[in-house]
């Protein structure tokens, strides 16, 4: 990756153009215009029907952030404090959890409410059709959110950070932090902070964009349990998951087919799939205990010697 990347606020949305275009081929090439797509066709049956429109809902899930599981033992932070070894070469584990770590999975005695109030942690690893993978990792608590994202071979390839915090003004700004490793590189920026009203998902939105839409801890924690009733998914019964009753809903919309695991006791979110246009994707959903030692994970790591890029032309 190149590094003529500029500071302050237009230097952070070039990185993250950048760093999106070329982690693209790693990611599920779920169509960029679902979302908008699925709405057009929503309000046009909306005028035919006269049937109230749903408000804010493409803004809500249009956020949602999805990340996949890979094998091995799950992280001993699930209500409790442990800590992981640490990677040889790499940031402490204090501050990155080790790829070959998951999340846990939440079992009967995690009620839904208890999982609103901790923290959402997400493991996506996403193949192509050619065999190369990429795996990243999702923490996600109180206003602030941290991004992970990892190599095949499990070294850390970037780091970012957000958080709304108040501004110079009084008023609410995205702060982040973006840490590239291959380029030894840090950018810290501001951003005006997005509305967090959470809207409510409902049923004509599922059935137009599908459950790839809606693969976020926090959308599916308070809405996991009504999308069971929604028409146009199909819900099966009596699985089984890490242990756990599980019941699945799936949808093929507009050539995503998706699979979400829900607890069979709590509707909480255990597990997700997605296929399209030869990407598969893997999900899987953990909570964990806002501990000190926890709280950490939210914390983008900077190693010694980051600087920040160079803006152009700079020699």
């Amino acid at each position: 990756m190149s590094t003529d990347i500029e500071y302050g606020d237009t230097g952070h949305a070039r990185f993250e153009q950048r760093l999106r275009r070329e982690l693209e081929h790693l990611t599920v090439q779920v169509p960029a215009d679902i979302i908008p797509r699925a709405h057009r066709r929503y309000r046009r049956r909306l005028i035919t029907t006269r049937v109230t429109a749903i408000s804010g809902t493409a803004a809500m899930i249009a956020g949602a952030a999805t990340i996949v599981a890979m094998a091995g033992p799950s992280l001993g932070l699930s209500h409790g404090s442990q800590r992981p070894g640490t990677v040889a070469g790499q940031a402490p584990a204090a501050k990155v959890p080790p790829v070959t770590l998951k999340p846990p999975a939440p079992g009967d005695g995690l009620s839904g409410q208890q999982a609103a109030r901790e923290i959402s942690w997400t493991r996506a690893t996403s193949t192509s059709a050619s065999g190369v993978t990429s795996v990243s990792d999702t923490f996600s608590y109180s206003g602030t959110t941290r991004v992970i994202g990892f190599s095949q071979q499990g070294t850390v390839l970037y780091d970012q950070q957000t958080s709304v915090v108040t501004g110079s003004a009084g008023t609410p700004v995205l702060a982040s932090t973006n840490v590239n490793y291959p380029g030894g590189w840090v950018a810290r920026g501001t951003a005006p902070a997005p509305d967090r009203a959470a809207q409510p998902v409902e049923c004509p939105m599922v059935r137009e964009a599908g459950l790839a839409s809606l693969l976020s801890a926090s959308v599916l924690v308070a809405s996991g349990a009504s999308l069971l009733d929604c028409p146009g998914v199909t819900v099966t019964r009596g699985v089984r998951i890490d242990g756990l009753n599980a019941v699945t809903i799936s949808s093929n919309v507009m050539d995503v087919r998706t699979t979400v695991w829900l607890n069979g006791a709590t509707s909480l979110p255990v597990a997700a799939t997605t296929i399209s246009r030869g990407v598969t994707k893997t999900i899987l959903f953990g909570f964990l205990p806002p501990t000190a030692a926890n709280l950490g994970y939210l914390s983008a790591y900077v190693p010694p010697g980051f600087k920040p890029p160079r803006s152009p032309g700079a020699r």
